[in-house]
């Protein structure tokens, strides 16, 4: 075998004897040339990553309540959609809203009158416990939780309790909803 190795040289010319047969071959000087070695050193490299914790509220759907009857309890169901990285602990808090009084949620008419409903948020479709947290009825908790990675779907209960006395008309409010991690 019969090998020309490049210095300042365009090209590389590399002669194989084959038999009867003789094959040149070129290569591009802009190839690297692959040189022969007689040992090797090895040792490790580490590859590193930091995953932060992190919690997004994806998205918020509202609680409508069908046509309040003063003679029994309105019910309805609203949802959270968060997503946490995974195994990250969390606490789901929901303000006390805009009208908030004496510890109680209050929807507010939308006339000039101020008449109130009160109402309640529950983790629970018993209604029981009440929930709280940041912003919320005071000696109410918040929610706690344990990211999975993907989003989670977590169910808000609200209830108009019965016995109320107010005028007709359309009622609302607004709570802030916060995800501690």
């Amino acid at each position: 075998m019969f090998v020309l190795f490049r210095t300042n040289i365009a090209f590389i010319l590399t002669t194989f004897a084959l038999g009867p047969s003789v094959i040149l071959l070129a290569t591009h000087p802009s190839l690297p040339i692959q040189e022969a070695y007689a040992a090797d050193a090895v040792t490790t490299m580490n590859i590193i990553a930091t995953v932060q914790k992190s919690c997004t509220i994806v998205q918020t759907d509202p609680i409508n309540f069908s046509p309040y009857n003063s003679a029994t309890n309105t019910t309805a169901t609203g949802k959270l959609s968060i997503q946490c990285t995974l195994n990250t602990p969390y606490d789901i808090s929901i303000g006390g809203g805009q009208n908030m009084l004496n510890n109680v949620r209050r929807m507010k008419t939308s006339g000039t009158d101020n008449t109130y409903l009160t109402y309640i948020l529950s983790p629970m479709s018993s209604h029981n416990p009440i929930w709280g947290g940041i912003g919320g009825p005071t000696g109410c908790n918040a929610l706690p939780g344990i990211g999975m990675g993907s989003i989670q779907y977590v169910p808000v209960y609200a209830r108009i309790p019965s016995g109320q006395i107010v005028a007709s008309g359309d009622y609302t409010d607004r709570v802030a909803v916060t995800v501690s991690f």
